[in-house]
């Protein structure tokens, strides 16, 4: 049992970052405008969401099993307070602070009909720290099957830069007009 939940952990965590860089990827479409018209703008915002949501399903996967597992010594208090871990207490510590990030995301995303657009933008620009975190974790937390895990991270880490660098090089064209409408006429 204790080799399929380490081997459930291991790919749940891998198949997160995927995700969760793909979400990066729809977000920096849609916070950059790609393309013309409302198909190709709803088509990245969707996708966004179902990507993030589906990320968090594989996370908490991730999360409980790595705790369950019981192969190494890492509590369920080191899965909110970071650097807490009894193994690998800065590898682990990493991965909790990315999941800290992200609760902040989510609670606000859910709640952001009662928040000014500034202030939810502002949380959710955390996810640009949230995901370097997450690969230096996946990296940082490999022991068996570093090749994989290296892979995978070199993949996301060309992926998402590439279109951040993409989102940073675009012009905001209509970044006041978005400052100046209400919260919920441009998700």
């Amino acid at each position: 049992m204790t080799e399929i939940l380490w081997a459930l952990s291991r790919s749940t965590g891998l198949l997160a970052l995927v995700l969760f860089t793909a979400a990066l990827i729809c977000g920096a479409l849609v916070s950059g405008r790609a393309g013309r018209g409302r198909a190709a703008s709803l088509l990245p915002a969707g996708l966004h969401r179902t990507l993030s949501l589906l990320a968090v399903a594989f996370l908490a996967t991730h999360i409980v099993s790595a705790v369950v597992e019981g192969y190494v010594d890492i509590g369920w208090l080191a899965t909110v307070v970071p650097f807490t871990s009894g193994w690998n207490p800065l590898g682990v510590g990493l991965g909790t602070l990315a999941v800290d990030l992200l609760l902040a995301i989510t609670l606000t995303t859910a709640f952001r009909h009662r928040l000014s657009p500034r202030v939810w933008r502002a949380v959710h620009l955390s996810a640009y720290a949230m995901w370097p975190i997450a690969l230096v974790h996946t990296v940082a937390t490999s022991s068996v099957d570093v090749g994989l895990a290296w892979t995978v991270s070199l993949a996301c880490l060309a992926a998402g830069t590439g279109a951040l660098i993409w989102r940073v090089r675009r012009p905001d064209h209509d970044a006041a007009a978005r400052r100046l409408a209400p919260s919920d006429s441009w998700r």
